[in-house]
Order: C-alpha cells, then sequence, then structure tokens
C-alpha cells in the first residue's frame, strides 16, 4: 500500500525529476518507491517571498517512505535545521540534482549548497511568523555558519582547479579537481554520496 503525502520542494527540481524519470540515473525516485510523477504545485504562491519552495504531492510505497523516514531521522542538516520529513524529501531532491545534473542530457547542474541556504532562510521566515523570536535567531546563526563554511569549500575549490588547470590538460584537470575537492570535503558529504553517488558516474 502506498504513502501519499505532501512534500516541500523547490519547483525546479520536481521539473527536473519528473521529466527524468525514467532515466537509469532518477535514482531517488527508486530508492523512494516513487510510483508515479510528483503532482504539480498545491498553492500557487511559494511559501517564502523569493524562494520557489512549494508543496506537491507524491505517492511513495511503503518500503520506499520507510526509507526516507529512516534517512530524515539520520541526515545532519535535516537535524540542524529541524527540518520535517516533508521538507527532507525537497533536500534530498536538491542534493540528487547536484550529484547527477551534470550525467543527465538536458538538465541544468544545481549546487546544493544554495538549496540549503535557501531553506534555511524559508525556515527563519516560518519562524518569523510564528513569533518565535529564539527560534530565528537560532536559524539565523545556522544559516550564517553553514554560508561561511559554504563559501570556504569554493574558494578552495576555485583554487583547487585553478592550480591543477596550469598544469593539466582541461579535461583532466577537470576530472582531477573534482575529485580532490570531493575528497577534503568527504566527511560532510558521505552520507549524500552513499545515498546518490554511484561509483560509475564521474
Amino acid at each position: 500500500m502506498g504513502k501519499t503525502m505532501t512534500i516541500i520542494a523547490f519547483d525546479d527540481d520536481v521539473r527536473c525529476l519528473n521529466a527524468n524519470l525514467n532515466d537509469p540515473l532518477a535514482r531517488i525516485a527508486r530508492d523512494y518507491g516513487l510510483t508515479a510523477p510528483i503532482a504539480p504545485p498545491v498553492s500557487d504562491a511559494p511559501l517564502a517571498p523569493g524562494i520557489n519552495l512549494y508543496p506537491h504531492e507524491m505517492t511513495l510505497t511503503a518500503d520506499g517512505h520507510a526509507k526516507l523516514d529512516q534517512h530524515w531521522r539520520a541526515n545532519p542538516i535535516a537535524k540542524q535545521l529541524w527540518l520535517t520529513e516533508a521538507e527532507t524529501f525537497g533536500l534530498f531532491l536538491s542534493f540528487w540534482r547536484d550529484f547527477y545534473g551534470s550525467a543527465i542530457d538536458g538538465m541544468d547542474v544545481k549546487d546544493h549548497r544554495e538549496a540549503v541556504c535557501k531553506i534555511a532562510l524559508y525556515k527563519v521566515h516560518l519562524a518569523e511568523i510564528a513569533g518565535d523570536t529564539r527560534e530565528v535567531r537560532r536559524l539565523k546563526a545556522a544559516r550564517t555558519k553553514m554560508q561561511k563554511e559554504f563559501d570556504q569549500q569554493r574558494a578552495d575549490e576555485r583554487q583547487l582547479n585553478a592550480g591543477i588547470r596550469r598544469s593539466l590538460s582541461p579535461k583532466r584537470a577537470k576530472r582531477d579537481a573534482r575529485l580532490a575537492f570531493k575528497e577534503k570535503y568527504q566527511p560532510q558529504r558521505e552520507l549524500l554520496r552513499r545515498q546518490y553517488r554511484r561509483e560509475t558516474v564521474h
């Protein structure tokens, strides 16, 4: 018996998954037992100003929902931002697009770090509406900390790319820079790698 639930996700991520649902790399759909394309937004307006997060309905298999529940409870970003299960699926969808965007024809690559910061802003917006000033301060501090970490990652990535480009061919430089960056930040990305990255995708 399937589980129908309302998720909170970026509308462009939903459209990307639906357009590539039968692609072998649409692993997130099979991991969580998505039985049909995710439905269009159930509201006309985004859930937070300037952030294209919308509620969507989807149906998962019972086993797929159990796996999502397990991954939600274990995800460190979900814990840090106090994300619901519905919000965490939207986060995972952005992670999937980050890892597989360059490997699927016609799909734009998305940096999951930007998605994390936008979701943090969305949570700040909800806390402000609720009048929870303490939670607003906590979320803003968490977002600032993550933003600094992400900015450092990007700076390191640019430095690695520049150094390798000076000594290697463009194709090999791109590959080696990506591998060096992922190796350096493996502790932060290991959970995502284990869930969404196959060894055959480079």
